[in-house]
């Protein structure tokens, strides 16, 4: 579960859309989670056909929104596995969402350890290179070498993002 600087500033914009308000309003660690997968419209449309839509009444599907993210009034943590609606789905949908969650808690068990070697190193004022170098050996050192780079250089891009936060 996601407990630490999970929401953007800009979550409290008032987007009347449902998909635009899971969009927005989702934990920052968990969208970068997803987008790493290329899976957060995908999460985005599972969410609302399963859990808002199925709602007639927008005082529901404003409660089912904010219960699924976490922000609900008996719900305060968000669950990426509380999310799926996993019995809707078949055996390869499982797979795939499985593995989209393992990503998830990837990045919630290490985003922050990630998030302060960046840190550390631009505030040393290390380059670009020498930074994800920093991330590649200190984080990433249990992944092949060119996963390894790609990956770290997409953490380097969420970190300025966070940063910017």
């Amino acid at each position: 579960m996601v407990r630490f600087l999970a929401y953007p500033k800009n979550s409290i914009s008032m987007n009347t859309s449902y998909r635009e308000m899971l969009r927005d309003r989702l934990p920052t660690v968990v969208s970068f989670a997803l987008k790493w997968c290329k899976a957060k419209n995908a999460w985005i449309e599972h969410v609302y056909e399963n859990s808002v839509s199925i709602y007639s009444e927008k005082k529901n599907r404003n409660e089912a929104v904010r219960t699924v993210l976490g922000i609900g009034k008996l719900n305060r943590n968000f669950d990426f596995h509380y999310s799926i609606t996993w019995d809707n789905l078949t055996d390869d949908e499982k797979d795939i969402w499985e593995s989209i969650e393992s990503w998830v808690h990837w990045f919630e068990k290490y985003w922050l350890v990630i998030f302060d070697s960046y840190k550390s190193q631009t505030d040393k004022c290390k380059t670009e290179d020498e930074v994800l170098t920093h991330i590649r050996i200190h984080n990433l050192s249990n992944f092949k070498e060119e996963d390894a780079i790609r990956f770290a250089n997409y953490l380097l891009r969420c970190c300025k993002e966070y940063e910017n936060l």
